[in-house]
């Protein structure tokens, strides 16, 4: 299936501002790669997506706002989610969702969505300059299962097992999710996984912190599961409590014959 072709104008470098369409007011304006936390990963029936929601705006003003999103279409549904500028973020987002909602599925869903997300953001100057965005994007349908698409600033392509939307510091969730993940966990263990992750990142990483949103992509079903405050500081609670368990993992003694 071809991409779809957006007009594309013609690029001026003297341009004071590279995206004239794009404009935040200032509410919306937040601070050149201001610190977030994402998490996607694979799972063995699944993928699991995991946001903290702080937005800190120009001058440090902090404010809360979710960075995950979902769009339901003819046979599949797609989840967003971002670290970056959240006007950009949401334009983005509605541009790639018009366009699918226009056209037939005559490839696979997870290729159309790539290739869609491709031109629109290739349309929005991406070859140029720098969109201050980073996505991850879920796709499900009940004949192709679940997939995850990652665009890092550069590209868009499929994304690796373990991913990660960070700007700012990232060695804490790089040390624990090489320590505790694996792709054969189900999504249930994710979850948990995904919500520690996003916590500790919220403790130690300035920057991150609010509620932490988190949605599941079946593998079987073209369906997604969102999940309460409630439910999530529940798994939260459990996971801290077992905390002292990860001591021998994380930091194990030399081995000694003696």
């Amino acid at each position: 299936m071809s991409s779809p072709v957006l007009p594309r104008e013609p690029v001026d470098f003297q341009r004071p501002h590279p995206y004239p369409h794009v404009r935040p007011n200032k509410d919306e304006l937040v601070e050149k790669k201001a610190v977030t936390i994402v998490v996607g990963f694979r799972c063995s029936d699944g993928i699991v997506i995991c946001a903290d929601r702080q937005i800190t705006a120009s001058g440090a003003f902090k404010y809360h706002q979710t960075k995950i999103s979902s769009e339901e279409f003819d046979t599949f549904t797609a989840v967003f989610a971002y670290a970056g500028l959240p006007g950009i973020a949401k334009e983005v987002h509605d541009k790639i969702a018009s366009l699918l909602r226009q056209l037939t599925l005559e490839d696979t869903a997870i290729r159309t969505v790539q290739e869609t997300t491709d031109s629109v953001l290739s349309a929005m100057g991406r070859l140029y300059t720098d969109l201050n965005l980073q996505m991850l994007i879920g796709v499900t349908s009940q004949n192709e299962g679940a997939d995850l698409l990652k665009f890092d600033g550069k590209a868009v392509h499929p994304a690796e097992n373990f991913n990660y939307l960070a700007y700012g510091e990232s060695s804490l969730i790089r040390f624990l999710s090489e320590k505790l993940y694996s792709k054969e966990m189900n999504t249930k263990t994710g979850m948990d996984l995904g919500i520690y992750l996003v916590k500790k990142a919220e403790d130690y990483i300035d920057g991150c912190g609010g509620p932490i949103d988190v949605v599941i992509l079946d593998q079987s079903e073209r369906s997604t599961h969102w999940f309460s405050q409630k439910v999530i500081q529940e798994r939260l609670q459990k996971m801290e409590m077992q905390e002292r368990l990860l001591t021998d993992l994380l930091i194990r003694k030399p081995f000694s014959s003696t």
